[in-house]
């Protein structure tokens, strides 16, 4: 145990490092072999670097940053395929639907399309991907130059008519993680094949990380129009979907065809099961070869045991309780202050995490790698007289409450929750789903839903709050809408000053707690689990891992 706590102890403080990361005004980002070093902006904040000569053992834990090389040597061979668990099923292979949001799916998007733009975990930059390079000399007008050399996995051109194709398809998919990428465009000009202008709503100097998100994926119009569902997979990327079942797995087959570097994995198998205890058994006994979340009681088998390596990382996704702000008895302040004082952090936290987990320490609801937190925010501590007294004030009145949870340890930290509730009074029933279920029942404007306990997306940039305080945004789904917020949400994008950006963003995190739409509960420490043949995982703490490189030696 005291082995766990060390290295849970040293998990946290990296992710406090990568909390303090600066952007980098004005810097140019790395082109890509061959291309042109027209000046590009990029100013994505980036976890700081890791430490140097990673242990690829049980006994340490890698972080971001932190990836195990192949070896190249002529006698070292690889598997053809690898198995690879994943704890939420891939609803969907398509970014441009309402429904393939989960992290099991985001990662999947990565390997299966490309996107305009790449973010380097390794040396903090954005970097170009599908483009060559691009410029902007107020960051709200951009010049992208694509790519001449890539084909789609039906054997079609990529040229700049698929970026426009991608981004009106995002536009009628609100809800979609495409739809928050591509949402900020105003206007895309193709200037030639492999030229186009993007102008964006307000200047950004965000806007290529952004594209960079698994959201951005350029799609297939030939592809997509003849066969809405699986055409929907055809994309650019490093593999192509071989075989598909939603409640089962997803095989991912190498595309020879590849612009870039070619894994050196044939096939990948993704399967999902549910299960906790399941996942764990399957690694222990050799019937996988890599558990992308293994639960956290199941973990101290695997810590110092050299049979395994261990990847972990303080997710930037706050496990949340949001509040509906148009449901007639949530949206009553009242009753939101007495249950953000009925709720113990510590007991919620270690009921669904273990030791695996950091209580917030603070009022704010931000990502904790996320730039510009406000950590002077006080927190609504837990005080039960004082729950009862708002409780006391707020319109409710006996009725049964319902709190919707997402699985695994979701579900957990909400029996706890439903516990602590009942002790002030509040009569709350729990409804466990799973992400494909709870998506569409949770969608901003819905006035059925009351509670949920669920992940608040954060990544790298401040701006990503947009997407869970916006009206209309696919992560807001507490239906929040506060016209000064929205109004500070649309300035900051127009500003480059770093110090009035951080002050704004402070601001926004204070209107946002007085009105409670989000509570911040924990920040988990998630693990990756392989067996120590395997190497070339690339974890970033956004949970948008690239496994393109993943592989596994042959013993």
């Amino acid at each position: 145990m005291k082995k766990v706590l060390v290295i849970l102890l040293a998990v946290v403080m990296i992710a406090g490092l990568a909390a303090c990361g600066n952007k980098d005004d004005g810097a140019a980002s790395s082109p890509a072999p061959g291309a042109s070093t027209a000046p590009t902006t990029s100013t994505a904040p980036a976890p700081a670097p890791a430490p140097a000569n990673p242990t690829a053992s049980g006994s340490g834990v890698l972080v971001p940053g932190e990836i195990i090389e192949a070896d190249e040597s002529d006698d070292v061979k690889y598997a053809d395929s690898i198995d690879i668990l994943t704890e939420m099923n891939i609803s969907t292979v398509d970014p441009y639907s309402t429904g393939g949001t989960s992290s099991a799916c985001r990662v999947t998007y990565q390997m299966v399309y490309d996107r305009l733009t790449y973010f380097n975990t390794n040396t903090n930059e954005v970097v170009p991907e599908l483009a060559t390079s691009w410029e902007t000399d107020d960051v709200q007008t951009f010049i992208f130059h694509l790519r001449d050399d890539v084909v789609f996995h039906n054997g079609d051109k990529f040229t700049a008519e698929d970026v426009v194709y991608s981004h009106d398809v995002a536009m009628e998919n609100p809800g979609s993680l495409a739809f928050d990428q591509w949402r900020a465009v105003t206007e895309m000009t193709i200037i030639d094949p492999y030229t186009i202008k993007i102008v964006i709503q307000a200047p950004d100097s965000s806007f290529a990380y952004n594209l960079a998100l698994p959201g951005g994926a350029i799609i297939n119009k030939r592809a997509r129009e003849a066969d809405p569902v699986t055409g929907a997979w055809v994309g650019t990327g490093a593999f192509y979907v071989s075989g598909f079942d939603s409640d089962n797995y997803t095989e991912l087959t190498r595309n020879d065809n590849y612009w870039g570097e070619l894994p050196k994995t044939r096939v990948l198998n993704l399967r999902f099961i549910p299960e906790v205890a399941s996942r764990a058994v399957m690694l222990l006994n050799g019937g996988t070869d890599v558990c992308l979340s293994v639960g956290p009681t199941d973990m101290p088998v695997f810590v110092d045991n050299p049979d395994f390596i261990i990847y972990g990382y303080a997710a930037n996704t706050t496990h949340s309780l949001t509040f509906s702000m148009i449901n007639p008895i949530t949206s009553d302040l009242n009753f939101r202050l007495a249950v953000a004082h009925a709720l113990n952090r510590q007991e919620i936290a270690l009921v669904s995490t273990g030791i695996w987990a950091k209580p917030t320490e603070d009022g704010s609801f931000w990502g904790d790698s996320t730039p510009y937190r406000n950590t002077d925010i006080p927190l609504l501590e837990y005080d039960i007289e004082k729950a009862k007294d708002y409780l006391a004030k707020s319109v409710y009145n006996g009725e049964v409450m319902t709190l919707i949870t997402g699985p695994d340890t979701l579900a957990l930290g909400g029996e706890m929750m439903v516990e602590q509730m009942r002790v002030i009074g509040i009569n709350v029933e729990q409804l466990a789903m799973d992400v494909p279920s709870l998506v569409p029942i949770t969608m901003y404007g819905d006035p059925n839903m009351q509670m949920l306990h669920f992940v608040g997306p954060f990544e790298l940039d401040p701006s990503s709050a947009r997407v869970m305080l916006y009206p209309e945004m696919s992560a807001n789904r507490a239906s929040y809408n506060n016209p000064e917020v929205n109004e500070l949400l649309d300035k900051v994008l127009g500003i480059a000053d770093v110090k009035e950006v951080e002050a704004i963003y402070k601001q926004i995190q204070l209107l946002v707690s007085y009105d409670i739409p989000q509570l911040s509960l924990y920040e988990r420490i998630w693990t990756i689990v392989t067996n120590p043949r395997v190497g070339g995982i690339n974890i970033n703490v956004d949970m948008n891992h690239d496994l393109r490189g993943i592989f596994m030696t042959v013993e």
